[in-house]
């Protein structure tokens, strides 16, 4: 709450003597203070994006996140209150697209993330490799494959999800005894209300949905049993949980408008479009299949080679 204060900057010392700064994600906050330091030092800023700060507030990205259902889901879930939350989101996205702008350096792994960013918010802006998710950290010890025949659907219960659609998908193939198994332990409060009666009346018994936050053991045996995951969003988002569900041998459905669709394709990792791919549904990943994408994770996001690409981007500003 003090950024930008004279006491936000005699705690993080003289600004000059930093020959970089990072900011994790650029929410309003980290926006405002990254165009006060660049109208005052000629400092190279690294952005690291979240997602959030131009999915959820950027109104050019925002418009077309969510399928048909789901946008009347997001629509009914609209208070007259939000109207004013609009207006202050105006004026904040301006304060973000800014900083964006200004910025010298984005930090990610997917390319076609960072074109999309570089087409839209800065032409300037220069390509920095990193990524939070190293595979060594995000899933525990070993090679084990998915040893179940579930069906793991999202990530959270945002609207983005669109989980109302990838649930009529399901709903029209012979799914027999398999579990719809959906985490929604944070989000939207009044899309997850929607969600679960959607996904109880479609599904009874074999809905289960995640509401509470579990122990990480729990969890992974949970996704652990999940043969087929389906990420249904429109825009790049847990690409944490797409890598994890790679790992464990699971068949992985995305969007071909989403990024991280488009940079995994183009790696010749074997992932699924939910538009085309889904007459081959049931069928398992073949072994081939499942060692190809488990090496080409290995080595790409595995936490020595993140520290070391890291360490060898940083040694250019020191």
């Amino acid at each position: 709450s003090n950024y930008g204060s004279e006491r936000f900057f005699s705690q993080i010392g003289d600004l000059t003597k930093y020959n970089v700064i990072i900011f994790h994600s650029l929410v309003y906050n980290h926006a405002k203070l990254a165009a006060i330091i660049k109208s005052k030092l000629d400092i190279p800023i690294i952005w690291s994006p979240f997602g959030f700060e131009v999915y959820n507030m950027l109104p050019e990205f925002k418009k077309g996140l969510y399928l048909d259902e789901t946008k009347k889901l997001v629509n009914k879930a609209r208070h007259i209150k939000q109207s004013l939350q609009e207006i202050v989101d105006y004026f904040k996205a301006k304060k973000i697209r800014k900083a964006i702008s200004i910025v010298d350096y984005c930090a990610i792994a997917i390319d076609s993330e960072f074109e999309l960013y570089k087409s839209k918010l800065n032409p300037n802006l220069k390509r920095f490799w990193f990524t939070y998710y190293p595979i060594d950290l995000i899933c525990p010890p070993g090679n084990s494959n998915s040893d179940g025949q579930n069906i793991l659907i999202g990530n959270s219960a945002f609207p983005s999800n669109n989980h109302i659609e990838a649930f009529k998908l399901l709903s029209t193939i012979d799914l027999q005894d398999r579990e719809i198994i959906c985490p929604l332990s944070y989000g939207d409060k009044a899309i997850l209300k929607e969600t679960l009666a959607v996904g109880e009346s479609l599904f009874g018994d074999q809905f289960k949905p995640l509401i509470d936050f579990m122990p990480i053991d729990e969890y992974h045996k949970l996704t652990g049993s999940c043969n087929v995951v389906i990420m249904n969003q429109y825009r790049q988002q847990a690409f944490g949980n797409v890598l994890s569900a790679l790992w464990y041998g699971s068949k992985v459905y995305l969007r071909p408008t989403n990024t991280i669709y488009s940079y995994l394709k183009g790696k010749g990792v074997n992932i699924f479009n939910i538009d085309e791919d889904t007459s081959q549904f049931t069928n398992d990943l073949k072994e081939n299949e499942i060692e190809f994408n488990r090496s080409f994770i290995a080595n790409e996001y595995n936490k020595n080679t993140i520290i070391a690409r890291t360490q060898e981007l940083l040694s250019d500003f020191i």
